[in-house]
């Protein structure tokens, strides 16, 4: 017979996919499991929430579905594409040379239309990527133009 008592590693558990913790009065951290990476070390994502127990919990039980759903996890940002990779290219491309931010600035500018640009982050999803990929083919750019596009655009 298996031990099935609380300290026993086989007992039944509820499965939890995070954690809400209190990280200062009114704080909580909402903890949510997504999975393991390449290397096998787990992966979580982390939220504040400012407000009560009960909020936290709420937004807990809300990105557990969404990520059950959609299998994402990341809250929908307000940031447009655009916007993203202008912050990209000028913030956190630091460490890259002046010559490679040259190239991306002109793929985004040459290569990616106004209205993708304006399309918000939460809402670009892989099938407007190939449909912008279509595009710039129909256009006969060489395929190793439209190659070197989508991978700055990556």
């Amino acid at each position: 017979m298996i031990d099935q008592s609380v300290d026993s590693p086989r007992a039944a558990r509820p499965r939890e996919r995070g954690s809400v913790k209190e990280r200062w009065p009114g704080v909580w951290v909402v903890r949510l499991y997504v999975g393991k990476d390449a290397a096998g070390k787990r992966v979580y994502y982390h939220y504040t929430v400012r407000g009560t127990e009960r909020q936290a919990r709420a937004k807990l039980q809300a990105l557990v579905r969404r990520h059950e759903a959609t299998g994402d996890a990341v809250p929908l940002s307000r940031q447009t594409f655009g916007e993203w990779a202008h912050e990209f290219v000028e913030v956190w491309g630091g460490a890259l040379s002046e010559r490679t931010r040259q190239g991306l600035r002109y793929c985004f500018a040459h290569f990616v239309p106004l209205a993708m640009q304006a399309t918000k982050l939460a809402a670009l999803t892989p099938a407007r990527l190939q449909a912008w990929v279509n595009e710039l083919s129909a256009r006969g750019l060489a395929p190793r133009t439209v190659a070197k596009a989508l991978t700055e655009v990556r």
